[in-house]
């Protein structure tokens, strides 16, 4: 019996990599919006840290 090979590593291109950085800071700024009009103010200050994240994530991406 031989040994299962090694999951293989994707890596996104730099397009990809965009696209997902702007749309997970899309939906963290909406999120964070919806949170905050209902009061969550921890649920959106949580999103709206992720949403920092994001676009430190996207200018590193478009400074490549």
């Amino acid at each position: 019996m031989t040994a299962p090979a090694a999951p293989m590593r994707y890596t996104p291109t730099t397009e990809e990599a965009r696209a997902l950085a702007a749309l997970e800071a899309a939906n963290c700024a909406t999120l964070a919006r919806w949170y905050s009009a209902r009061g969550n103010v921890k649920a959106a200050r949580r999103k709206a840290v992720q949403l920092l994240a994001a676009l430190a994530v996207l200018e590193g991406v478009l400074h490549v």
